[in-house]
């Protein structure tokens, strides 16, 4: 064998090695990042990603209850399709810049529903506000568009919104209305100073004056009374009562962004009833060995604490191991599905 054809073995030999090896990487990555998850969530990480991560975190200080799990179920989505535009971008880094203006204007998109604030590049990308559209862009009072906002990640129904929207507009009417009553009065109070009529007409005009005057503070009165109205059918929201613990609402939210079939999700929102049940039980549980506990601690010098209250507590951090274990079931579950089934 010539020294050239040995090289030359060698030399293909040792790029067939290496390509072998990167697909061997490429095809276990999906697997050892699913693993590093666990450890992630662990550790306070629930996302793959840092920039959804980061949207996240604001997300935990600024909302609570269902809008806070509705927007976790929606940035698990959003974290897969940032998952595989990275490794869209390895591969076909054309098709990855196409792709790549479409999955950030959705993740900026979240951010703006659930107004967690602005980000590098946000305004680059000419995201709409979701929360306005032709006739939301009519509401001119700073507190009524605050207010909007707000209403957008209440639980309500794209239906329930419409109705809303309509309120809105009208209360918006009426502070119209009532700024024109209160330039009409400002004019008039100009007329009561600057009269150089009679005695009788300058009467007549600041009789006028308290008239008008007493009519505008009833319909401030009134503005006010409907403001506080709104203020409150948006802060009760529309509440799911099925799920009153977050971790079950949140679980259910994720499902709904999985690709479950009608049937599906209605059969595992049985399962997520029995889960509450569960929860419930064990909340009882910690309920009564707090009393136990109080009733006991009269009577117990030792520290010695009789068995029926020993079995309780036993009883108690049981239930607490299966809740966890329920919920771990669960949440793997619903995590894998929108891994497997999200894609760009």
């Amino acid at each position: 064998m010539s020294t050239f054809t040995f090289y030359a073995i060698y030399f293909f030999s040792l790029v067939f090695a290496i390509e072998a090896n990167k697909y061997l990487k490429d095809k276990q990555k999906v697997n050892v990042d699913a693993n590093n998850l666990m450890y992630n969530a662990a550790i306070g990480r629930h996302f793959r990603m840092i920039k959804v991560q980061e949207i996240w975190n604001k997300a935990e200080k600024r909302l609570t209850g269902q809008p806070l799990a509705d927007c976790y179920a929606e940035l698990k989505v959003q974290d897969k399709l940032q998952y595989d535009l990275k490794w869209l971008k390895h591969k076909n880094k054309h098709k990855a810049l196409e792709k790549e203006h479409e999955v950030d204007t959705q993740l900026m998109t979240i951010a703006r529903k659930y107004d967690l604030g602005e980000y590098p590049g946000m305004n680059k990308l000419n995201i709409p506000d979701p929360h306005i559209n032709k006739d939301a862009a009519k509401l001119k009072s700073k507190h009524l568009k605050k207010l909007w906002k707000q209403a957008h990640y209440s639980g309500f129904t794209d239906e329930e919104l419409s109705k809303l929207q309509d309120e809105f507009l009208k209360h918006q009417q009426k502070l119209d209305e009532y700024e024109k009553m209160k330039e009409k009065l400002a004019d008039l109070e100009k007329v009561t100073h600057n009269n150089l009529g009679s005695d009788d007409e300058l009467r007549l005009v600041h009789k006028e004056f308290k008239v008008k005057n007493k009519e505008m503070k009833a319909v401030h009165r009134e503005l006010n009374k409907k403001f506080d109205g709104l203020t409150k059918q948006v802060n009760e929201g529309k509440v799911d009562e099925d799920f009153t613990d977050f971790r079950v609402y949140q679980l259910y939210a994720m499902a709904k962004k999985t690709a479950m079939s009608k049937n599906e999700l209605e059969n595992f929102k049985e399962e997520l009833k029995s889960f509450q049940q569960r929860i419930t039980k064990h909340e009882t549980l910690k309920e009564m060995v707090m009393q136990s506990k109080e009733y006991f601690d009269k009577q117990v010098d030792d520290g010695q604490y009789p068995k029926k209250h020993t079995d309780l507590v036993n009883k108690a951090n049981h239930y607490e191991h299966v809740v966890k274990k329920h919920h771990n079931e669960l949440y793997h579950r619903v995590d894998s599905m929108i891994f497997k089934h999200t894609e760009l």
